[in-house]
């Protein structure tokens, strides 16, 4: 008997995934994610940033593992995790981004956005978002708005 197995890669272009649950901002300076799925327990988060010299290619940034109960609507702030989530990776954040792809998993479902920046974005020290991002591009004044 031979056995088989396929597996598929989902490769995210701009304008996919824009229904994900997810928003970015800054708290406090800090990056933050909103999630905004329903209430689980999350185990991962992930940050890629890729720079526009080279946006096929991007670098893990910052990376958190555990569990802990998840609400919707919670943020998640880089700089203050909840208890129960603890840093595996943060290596800074390269200049010129083109954007951050952030991956959430909540209750074994993993949730990914893509948030392209404009053009002159130096850094993301000096982005300054207008509200809680979108992966479309548009922003809201609340986390889950």
């Amino acid at each position: 008997m031979l056995a088989v197995g396929l597996t598929g890669c989902n490769l995210p272009f701009p304008g996919e995934y824009t229904d994900a649950p997810l928003k970015l901002s800054k708290v406090d300076g800090n990056l933050a994610v909103a999630y905004c799925g329903d209430p689980g327990t999350l185990v991962f988060v992930d940050m890629w940033v890729a720079r526009r010299s080279n946006t096929a290619r991007g670098v893990v940034s910052f990376e958190a593992s555990g569990s802990v109960e998840i609400a919707t609507g919670a943020v998640i702030d880089t700089a203050a995790l909840p208890a129960g989530l603890t840093v595996t990776a943060d290596s800074g954040y390269l200049s010129d981004p083109d954007n951050i792809a952030v991956t959430l998993e909540v209750d074994g479902v993993q949730s990914f956005a893509q948030f392209y920046f404009e053009d002159d974005v130096a850094s993301i020290e000096d982005w300054q978002p207008k509200g809680w991002m979108r992966a479309d591009g548009t922003y809201s004044e609340e986390p889950c708005g």
